[in-house]
C-alpha cells in the first residue's frame, strides 16, 4: 500500500466525516447561521471527487481528456460559496472594499480563462492559482481583524477562525503543488499528490473543528 493510496483513503474518510459532522452540528441553534450552508458544500465536494474517481480516472476512458471539467465547475461554486462567507465575516468598510475589488478581479480572470477554451475544459491550475491568492488575501484580512479584536479564549469558540485557518492553509500549501503539477515527472507528480491531499485533509479537519467548537458544555 503506497503513501499516496493511504492519503487517498484518509482524504475520502475525512471528507465523509466532515459531511456527517456538518449535517449533525451546523443546524444547531447555538451555531451561526452561515454554517448551515456547509453541508451542501461538503456534499458537493464529496460528489465531485466521487464523479472524478468513477468516470474520469481511467487512462483509456473517453472522458479522461475532460477530467478537469468537474474540478473547474466545483472551483467556480467554491469561489461563490466562500465569497459569501467572506462577506459575512469581513464587516469593516475597508475590508469590504478590498473584498469587492478582489471579487471583480477574480471574475475577470475566470471569464477570460473560460472563454479561451471549450466550456469548463481547461487546466485547473489556471483558475485555482489566482483563486488561492484571492483566498489567501481575504483570510489574512480576517485573521488580522480577529487577532486585534478577540482574545485567544474567544477564538477557541469561534467557528469562523477554524474555517478561515483551514482555507488559508489549503490555499498556501496547494499553490506549490499546482506548480509541481506542470512538470510531468514521477517526483513532481508525487509531490503534487502529497501536498494537495495533505492540505485537503487539514481543510476538512478544520471544518469539523469549526462545526463542533461551540457545543454547549454541560
Amino acid at each position: 500500500m503506497t503513501l499516496a493510496y493511504i492519503l487517498f483513503i484518509l482524504l475520502r474518510s475525512t471528507m465523509f466525516a466532515s459531511l456527517m459532522a456538518s449535517l449533525f452540528f451546523c443546524f444547531k441553534s447555538y451555531n451561526p447561521r452561515y454554517l448551515r450552508l456547509f453541508p451542501f458544500y461538503n456534499l458537493l465536494a464529496l460528489v465531485t471527487e466521487s464523479i472524478v474517481d468513477i468516470y474520469y480516472s481511467e487512462a483509456d476512458n473517453i472522458l479522461q481528456s475532460t477530467y478537469e471539467t468537474p474540478y473547474n465547475v466545483f472551483t467556480l461554486i467554491e469561489f461563490i460559496f466562500l465569497t459569501h462567507i467572506f462577506f459575512k465575516l469581513l464587516v469593516k468598510k475597508n475590508q469590504r472594499i478590498i473584498l469587492s475589488f478582489l471579487v471583480i478581479s477574480y471574475l475577470i480572470v475566470f471569464v477570460k480563462v473560460f472563454l479561451s477554451r471549450t466550456a469548463f475544459n481547461f487546466s485547473t491550475w489556471k483558475c485555482v492559482l489566482p483563486l488561492n491568492l484571492y483566498f489567501t488575501i481575504n483570510c489574512l484580512l480576517y485573521l488580522h481583524y480577529v487577532f486585534k479584536e478577540l482574545p485567544y479564549s474567544e477564538l477557541q469558540k469561534e467557528p469562523s477562525f477554524f474555517i478561515i485557518t483551514g482555507v488559508l492553509f489549503y490555499s498556501v500549501v496547494s499553490t506549490p503543488a499546482l506548480i509541481f503539477s506542470a512538470h510531468k515527472n514521477p517526483v513532481s507528480d508525487l509531490l503534487y499528490v502529497l501536498l494537495t491531499n495533505t492540505a485537503y485533509i487539514f481543510l476538512h479537519l478544520s471544518f469539523i473543528k469549526a462545526y463542533t467548537c461551540r457545543i454547549p458544555k454541560s
